[in-house]
């Protein structure tokens, strides 16, 4: 069970930026990765496995669309952000 004063993020990506984004926060106390999406369901997985992360989707309409989350992290292409911030 999580904490309702930890920020519960997930990131969207999974290749090596998010990676060194997610070791760099999941130590860090009041955040929990919870979430992982990525076009590729092994690479989410993969990631998911070695972080620790419960939830893994393979479209990033998904993890956004959950209620579980309270922030998410682009660590996608340019062309992808553009889509995924607007």
């Amino acid at each position: 069970m999580i904490a309702k004063d930890v920020l519960r993020i997930g990131i969207v990506g999974a290749g090596l930026i998010a990676g060194v984004m997610a070791n760099a926060i999941k130590n860090v106390e009041g955040i929990k990765l919870v979430a992982v999406a990525s076009r590729k369901k092994l690479s989410a997985q993969n990631f998911a496995d070695e972080f620790g992360i419960k939830q893994v989707f393979e479209h990033w309409s998904e993890l956004v669309a959950n209620d579980q989350i309270d922030a998410c992290l682009l660590y996608t292409s340019d062309a992808a952000d553009d889509l995924l911030c607007v």
